[in-house]
């Protein structure tokens, strides 16, 4: 009945297949250098301040004019036209644009795709210390794609780009700890890396370490911590998170005894995809009296949570070009592994 390992213990690609690649760690705008001095009060830049820099060479606005070819702001959408100034900025070693340049060639935007040259270029920009490019070249040398499967290679790039604060990394080396994959199994670190994504909102990474509290695996066993991390998760729109905390509100396991309350968890939590094994054990215990209150909060919990979800959890937003690598304070990692 309760949802364990399958559900939630899948790497974080982030890829074009399946999720949206890490570009938004940098951001989606960001004017700096000599972009800054050309747009009065910080403005976006556009194509007429942008391209006599760019035609003059300078790199961080060609990779800019890229953008905004990719984007369609302010100028006709061109792939094509994008890929070419940002061919010409990651020619001079410019992060940004070898991470963009990257991604053209993974989704094959504006050129044939090939993923030989995506990881080519993401490494460039990887070993310039580019966080969401370390993510990236990390998820393809886990998948084997543009590159020979690395598992331990994979996790040095995730360590790298978890520093710097990427949370996606942090909840991948989570289960690479978990798991062993590529490293000695380790859960108490794996606790320490889902803590830090949990921290950050991460809906995976609060589900998972709601498992490990309550199995006491690599942390001491807290039925009260693993009910407030899947209410977290839940929250947001987790449908294993909301079948765990029903079957715990049910019991009276890490929460007061509330089996309606648990009930309606575990009809939203169906409604969202779970398996309705939980659903069906718990209404066999109720009245039908305690059926209706606990459809009533079913009703109650889902308009809630139709206000309150974010896109589906652990997923980033949509689509965007890293425009340049501002220097920010990353959150601190974990102590250990």
């Amino acid at each position: 009945m309760r949802y364990s390992a399958n559900p939630a213990r899948i790497f974080h690609c982030l890829s074009a297949r399946r999720l949206v690649r890490l570009a938004i760690v940098v951001g989606a705008v960001w004017v700096g250098g000599a972009l800054a001095a050309q747009t009065p009060g910080g403005s976006p830049p556009n194509v007429a301040e942008i391209r006599p820099l760019a035609e003059q060479g300078d790199s961080e606005a060609q990779n800019a004019l890229g953008n905004l070819f990719t984007s369609g702001s302010g100028v006709q959408q061109d792939f094509a036209e994008a890929f070419a100034w940002y061919q010409k900025a990651a020619g001079k070693g410019f992060a940004p644009a070898q991470f963009n340049l990257a991604l053209a060639y993974e989704l094959g935007r504006g050129v044939k795709a090939d993923e030989k040259l995506a990881f080519k270029s993401y490494l460039l920009a990887a070993e310039q210390g580019f966080a969401a490019a370390q993510f990236n070249v990390g998820n393809m040398y886990a998948a084997g794609r543009g590159v020979g499967q690395d598992f331990f290679e994979a996790n040095l790039w995730f360590k790298q780009a978890a520093d710097k604060g990427v949370v996606e990394a942090q909840y991948n080396l989570g289960l690479v700890y978990e798991s062993g994959r590529g490293v000695k199994k380790d859960e108490a670190a794996a606790a320490r890396w889902y803590r830090a994504a949990a921290d950050h909102g991460f809906v995976r990474a609060q589900y998972n370490l709601g498992l490990l509290y309550e199995d006491g695996r690599g942390v001491k066993q807290d039925d009260a911590q693993a009910a407030q991390l899947y209410r977290a998760a839940a929250d947001l729109g987790f449908a294993p998170a909301q079948n765990n905390l029903g079957l715990m509100y049910a019991a009276g396991r890490g929460l007061p005894a509330d089996p309606v309350l648990g009930y309606a968890w575990l009809l939203l939590a169906v409604q969202n995809g779970a398996n309705p094994q939980g659903r069906d054990y718990v209404a066999q215990t109720l009245s039908p009296a305690q059926i209706a209150q606990a459809t009533q909060r079913f009703a109650d919990l889902s308009g809630r949570a139709a206000a309150q979800a974010p896109p589906s959890p652990g997923r980033a937003p949509a689509l965007t070009v890293a425009a340049a690598a501002p220097a920010a304070a990353a959150p601190a990692a974990p102590a250990g592994p």
